[in-house]
């Protein structure tokens, strides 16, 4: 094992597939978009014990309930991608898929296309500010658990705000669309929107469902009386080329195998499965056996601001907790 392995690690050219815009609002763009008093209470609401354990994925998400309420300006959202890629070049990221909610970002009557242009040139404008160079991607979201004609005309929304914005900016990349929920709701099975997902993929963009994620005791009760890999099994069946968290794959070899024919991306975030109680322990992760199966992997943080830890630290993580060889770990991270 190298000495200074977090120093090592950070000087490695490296993706990020799994980061949530509001959940990267560190304490230095805080103090840009609020006052002195919110920053405080929001920040107390930030894990700051990458091992702490919060009682249930609705609990771990009441600080995005804030921190989207700062972020119905164009001014804070410009803000917040702006300073965003200070953290992308400090951990030498150079490639990475910025994914968010436009619809809940729309309290102010903002339009759509200034949502994605003030998202867009922030990322842009720092980048040509302090000459360096990274890949960013955009991923629009809309959850899941909402009735299918509005996630369909959501989604249909956002095709029309893209191409209104990429006439300004052609350099605008968005390719992935989004279904995403608190899988605790048993009811919110990405099935019912399949025909929001066949307009997104008519037209040329990429699926990625959150599917997979919850696997604590009380949930697993729930789930053990159907499948409990079912909503991966489905997320495939919808065409999804990833999946975001994936764990509960590992309870069925038709899911993995689904998973590995179809070359379907499980974006793995193990910091942010602990705290969210996911998992009861380290040892329900299943990175390494999704390896040993020959699933395609990425490492990520999710949440990096509200997780106290960034994506270096994170894979240092997978190193020393998980075991997992050095040389591994960098043909998976490396760009």
């Amino acid at each position: 094992m190298r000495d200074n392995l977090l120093d090592y690690i950070k000087t490695i050219p490296k993706k990020e597939h799994h980061i949530h815009l509001d959940g990267s609002v560190f304490p230095y763009i805080l103090s840009q978009i609020t006052d002195k008093k919110t920053q405080k209470y929001i920040e107390s609401l930030y894990i700051k014990d990458i091992n702490q354990s919060i009682d249930s994925l609705a609990n771990f998400l009441k600080p995005f309930q804030e921190i989207n309420k700062l972020l119905q300006t164009s001014e804070s959202l410009y803000i917040l991608s702006y300073e965003l890629v200070r953290y992308f070049k400090e951990q030498n990221i150079v490639e990475v898929d910025v994914r968010f909610n436009p619809h809940l970002h729309i309290l102010n009557w903002l339009t759509y296309e200034e949502i994605l242009e003030a998202v867009w040139t922030g990322f842009q404008d720092w980048q040509k500010n302090y000459n360096f160079d990274t890949n960013i991607w955009l991923i629009l979201g809309a959850d899941r658990e909402l009735p299918e004609n509005e996630v369909y005309s959501i989604f249909l929304k956002y095709i029309e705000a893209i191409l209104k914005v990429r006439s300004k900016y052609h350099n605008l990349k968005i390719s992935w669309f989004d279904l995403n929920c608190n899988e605790a709701w048993i009811s919110a099975s990405p099935m019912k929107h399949e025909l929001a997902l066949r307009m997104v993929q008519d037209r040329w963009f990429n699926i990625i469902i959150h599917a997979g994620e919850v696997i604590n005791d009380n949930v697993l009760k729930r789930y053990w009386t159907l499948d409990p890999s079912l909503y991966v099994k489905q997320a495939v069946i919808l065409w999804s080329k990833r999946i975001w968290h994936g764990i509960l794959a590992q309870y069925s070899d038709e899911a993995m195998s689904m998973l590995k024919e179809n070359n379907v991306e499980v974006e793995m975030n193990l910091t942010s499965n602990i705290q969210t109680n996911s998992i009861n322990d380290i040892t329900q992760f299943p990175f390494k056996k999704y390896l040993d199966f020959w699933l395609k992997l990425s490492i990520n943080t999710d949440n990096p601001a509200i997780s106290w830890i960034s994506l270096s630290e994170e894979i240092v993580r997978y190193i020393r907790e998980l075991n997992i060889d050095l040389e591994i770990i960098e043909k998976i991270i490396k760009v």
